[in-house]
């Protein structure tokens, strides 16, 4: 839990440096949109045609070149300053939006003033406008936002990296459900208990399917001395025939302790061994009768 509040508190730091790095400001002027009398027919015919071939007139290279001459601004096209602008209207009334968006609020001023003026010279024979007011420039995201977002996002992944840790610390109860990662790795499909009646012939069945040689490494996950004595026996077979086959691969056993073992640690072990066998194999071993049904057979 932490980390979790670390993560929180950091990434609200983050967001806030975002903020301070990179929010910009935006400046909205209102203008009444009249159309020349040229243009009364189209309107009517379809108002939302006209009202998209005016906004894309008032942002012609013509238009925008006046405001981009009186800004005067270092490095500021046509281009630049079209992205900078956003020019919007609805059919339901004459009154269209002009934004524009730079890094400090006297700039954005000045921008949207510029672009206004600009629009204001465009022939009368294709529409005139009126200016209504100007809206104070705003940040385009609140520090607010920007810090909530910021604690939200990292806090997220840092949940979700927790959940998939908290999955891979599952200890190991049944082999079948067993989620192996590692390359080349094989889980033995029984559980061999150790006081199980039926322990030697599972053992055997085991040795039988490694084949007729000793397996190259034995590991157990985690440790524990009750093994010792089936660890040594696959270690040194001796009850294997010369009729069993031989194996053709290099292959390493992990010997999985029930209940101790957990899906992260059976894992890393077998994936170390991969890079030094041909093949693994991940046997489930518990000392208790953990495999109820077979006990009680």
């Amino acid at each position: 839990m932490i980390w979790l509040v670390a993560a929180i508190l950091v990434g609200a730091l983050a967001g806030l440096g975002w903020y301070v790095a990179k929010h910009q400001y935006t400046s909205t002027a209102y203008l009444r949109l009249v159309p020349a009398e040229e243009q009364l027919a189209a309107r009517a015919a379809s108002p939302e045609r006209f009202l998209q071939t005016t906004i894309h007139a008032m942002m012609a290279d013509e238009v925008l070149g006046n405001a981009t001459t009186k800004l005067n601004e270092p490095g500021l096209t046509n281009e630049k300053l079209r992205q900078a602008i956003t020019i919007t209207g609805g059919t339901q009334s004459d009154i269209v939006e002009v934004k524009a968006t730079a890094d400090s609020d006297s700039q954005s001023q000045k921008r949207v003033a510029a672009v206004v003026d600009a629009i204001s010279k465009v022939p009368a024979n294709e529409f005139t406008t009126s200016l209504l007011w100007i809206d104070p420039p705003a940040p385009t995201i609140s520090p607010a936002v920007a810090i909530i977002g910021g604690a939200a996002g990292l806090g997220l992944l840092v949940l979700i990296f927790m959940l998939v840790r908290a999955s891979n610390q599952r200890p190991l109860l049944d082999p079948r459900y067993l989620d192996l990662t590692s390359p080349r790795t094989d889980i033995y499909p029984e559980t061999l208990v150790m006081v199980d009646r039926r322990y030697h012939v599972l053992r055997t069945g085991l040795m039988n399917w490694l084949g007729a040689e000793p397996p190259t490494q034995v590991q157990v996950v985690p440790p524990r001395p009750w093994i010792a004595t089936l660890e040594d026996e696959l270690a040194h077979p001796t009850t294997l025939s010369d009729t069993q086959p031989r194996r053709q691969a290099d292959t390493a056993v992990v010997l999985a302790v029930v209940g101790a073992a957990t899906e992260d640690a059976i894992n890393r072990t077998a994936r170390r061994l991969a890079f030094h066998n041909d093949q693994v194999i991940v046997v489930a071993v518990d000392r208790l009768a953990s495999s109820r049904d077979a006990g009680e057979q």
